[in-house]
């Protein structure tokens, strides 16, 4: 286009042609990066002394400087000089002490005032009926303690006892076989059968009174007060049996005890085999029909229950006894100058010569016909 120059270099000959000059070429800046790098820095030096801590809250110390750090960048060498702390004034400087074991340490308790307690209402006793035993059981012959339940109220209640007869006791108190400790315990000694009952525990302050009545349950080891023969019904004395052959004999065993005893009979170590002719009754009486000469034995009754048990024997005898007629004369009618006596017959045991039943004698055809005899036929002396 005319009118415009072209900026376009031209050959440098051409500016020789002309008689022109090059002028000096200036030199041109490279490498502005410096060659090393300085910086002051906090050290640290070394670790926390002591190490571990020894104790609660303990202090902990190290040593830190400000460095001054030289490092060539060409050959990668760092130089360090130490330099007054203010060179390093500007960045953070680390920790020098702390305390270590710092939630090991107690903690002291926070002190405060105990709540004023509120002042308790005034109300009658109260027995809590949850807690009272519903029944007390006590051992014949053993001691039994009976514990008090606590009845709430306020003023604190007085506690008495009344025993099954009529007797009152209060704390610390006591009366026989019976006392009541401090805390309200009743204690009976050498429990008895007639300790059972009720006993009524009352507990009374200004404002009012409650009572609770518990049961008492006596336990005992059988006992047999009793033991008696029965020869044909008819009672016999001692614990010796005697019977004829085919008579019906009756051993019978009374006894008491609590819990109710069980009652068996044993003959010769072995238990009685009821059946036949050996039979027992409601009452545990044990009945033996139409005898025989080997039923003779001890026969054993024997009580028992959880307590305990009670023994005892009777013998049973049964032989073929010897009966005969004996006269007996009786008194004669005159002391002198002659009277008469009656001659009777009576039946006898020939061994032991003791009197019994005429039919045991046979029969009554046998026996000896009753006659009148003279008597003190000498001749009576005035006298």
């Amino acid at each position: 286009m005319r009118g415009k120059t072209s900026e376009r270099p031209a050959p440098e000959s051409r500016c020789a042609v002309a008689g022109l000059k090059k002028p000096p070429t200036p030199p041109e800046p490279c490498n502005r990066v410096p060659c090393t790098r300085i910086e002051s820095i906090w050290e640290i030096v070394g670790d926390w002394e002591p190490s571990p801590c020894r104790s609660c809250r303990d202090l902990q110390t190290r040593a830190i400087q400000c460095v001054r750090r030289t490092e060539n960048l060409l050959t990668g060498v760092v130089s360090r000089t130490n330099v007054n702390d203010t060179a390093c004034t500007g960045y953070p400087k680390p920790l020098a002490k702390q305390i270590c074991n710092e939630n090991l340490c107690p903690v002291p308790p926070k002190f405060r005032l105990p709540p004023t307690p509120p002042m308790p209402l005034r109300r009658s006793p109260l027995y809590n009926r949850y807690d009272l035993r519903q029944n007390i059981v006590g051992i014949q012959g053993k001691t039994l303690y009976i514990d008090a339940v606590l009845a709430q109220g306020y003023p604190d209640p007085n506690v008495t006892w009344t025993l099954q007869n009529g007797v009152t006791l209060e704390a610390d108190e006591s009366l026989g076989r019976f006392r009541v400790f401090e805390n309200g315990t009743l204690r009976i000694d050498n429990v008895r059968y007639g300790d059972r009952g009720q006993v009524e525990t009352l507990a009374i302050n200004s404002e009012g009174e409650d009572r609770v009545i518990s049961p008492i349950t006596i336990y005992g080891a059988p006992d047999i007060h009793s033991l008696k023969g029965y020869r044909n019904y008819k009672p016999t004395d001692g614990s010796y049996l005697i019977a004829r052959p085919g008579d019906t004999v009756a051993m019978q065993c009374q006894f008491f005890g609590s819990p109710t005893p069980k009652g068996r009979w044993i003959r010769n170590g072995v238990p009685v085999e009821l059946g036949g002719r050996f039979k027992t009754d409601s009452a545990g009486c044990l009945i033996v029909t139409n005898v025989r000469i080997d039923d003779s034995d001890v026969y054993e009754c024997v009580a028992e229950n959880m307590i305990g048990v009670d023994r005892k024997s009777i013998k049973l005898e049964v032989e073929m006894l010897e009966r005969k007629w004996v006269r007996k004369y009786l008194s004669c009618s005159e002391d002198c100058g002659g009277g008469t006596r009656l001659v009777t017959a009576e039946c006898r045991n020939s061994v032991t010569n003791v009197k019994v039943n005429d039919s045991e004698c046979g029969e009554i055809s046998t026996r000896p016909m009753s006659k009148r005899l003279s008597c003190n036929t000498m001749p009576c002396v005035d006298g």
